[in-house]
């Protein structure tokens, strides 16, 4: 069972610490800006996902996750469910959860639960396992550009497709840096994380991010982690356009040969004003 649950959209800052962070990640976005021009569309993604959490407005999205399990390693995929979910977001409590069915069945929620963690260990007590994506909703390109990730970059190639050329930056961020987090039979994990961002050569806008865990133990009961994630302008009605992730696929194995593959998308995305019973990190 898997889990990953860190690298959010954004996370509970307190006031105090919030211009601080706020002048790390700008100047981490110089940094990337200063090793030459060939790097400034990649500089003004890590702009982008620096000012995500304040920028932003309150809003929701339906999130619909299809899920896959392999019990063998030629990964012959058997469907495993349905999963659907609002996930929100707000300045203030970062991302968030409610309604959440399970092949169209409400799974009512605990109003003492408050954390992503709390609520995966509450689902898998209710005999949900597999894999859960919480915490996902455009987290890892939060976690590229967080300053104590401290990744390195390298300028690869231009991809041309129907839809433009596109510049391909890799990345990689060593396990002793890495905030990211997956969870499996009861073990939290910490791998290096090594991926590409693909970027518009003409708008320098973010259009997808691969990325797969590295530096994983012999004796952790992850095997292999990858995910990959497509973004795009998303009309958020009386609040205007927004980058925002559109759908991801990943695929996650347990050294049993057990894989679990999950293709999720999120759409019609609005704005909201009014709180109601949710689920977030802190």
């Amino acid at each position: 069972m898997f889990a990953q649950v860190d690298g959010r959209l954004s996370y509970p800052l307190s006031a105090s610490h919030e211009p601080r962070e706020g002048v790390k990640r700008a100047a981490r976005c110089a940094e990337i800006a200063a090793i030459g021009p060939q790097f400034e569309p990649l500089a003004q993604t890590c702009d982008v996902a620096s000012r995500s959490p304040k920028d932003l407005p309150n809003f929701l999205c339906e999130q619909t996750e299809q899920r896959f399990r392999s019990d063998s390693k030629q990964r012959k995929w058997k469907h495993d469910g349905l999963v659907a979910a609002e996930v929100g977001y707000s300045r203030d409590r970062g991302e968030t959860y409610s309604h959440l069915t399970v092949n169209g069945r409400q799974v009512p929620i605990p109003p003492s639960i408050s954390k992503h963690s709390d609520l995966l260990q509450y689902l898998f007590s209710l005999g949900y396992g597999g894999w859960w994506q919480l915490g996902e909703f455009g987290g890892d390109l939060i976690f590229v550009f967080r300053p104590s990730s401290h990744a390195t970059f390298k300028r690869r190639s231009e991809d041309t497709l129907a839809s433009g050329t596109l510049l391909v930056f890799d990345f990689r961020v060593n396990s002793v840096n890495s905030s990211y987090t997956l969870h499996s039979e009861g073990a939290t994990i910490h791998p290096g994380i090594e991926g590409s961002l693909w970027i518009d050569k003409s708008t320098s806008q973010l259009a997808r991010i691969e990325l797969h865990a590295t530096e994983i133990a012999k004796n952790s009961p992850v095997r292999s982690f990858e995910r990959n994630t497509t973004y795009d302008l998303v009309s958020i009605v009386d609040a205007g356009q927004f980058l925002l992730p559109v759908a991801s696929e990943t695929v996650a194995c347990e050294q049993r040969s057990n894989c679990f593959r999950d293709r999720v998308t999120f759409d019609a995305c609005r704005k909201f004003r009014v709180d109601s019973h949710v689920i977030a990190d802190q």
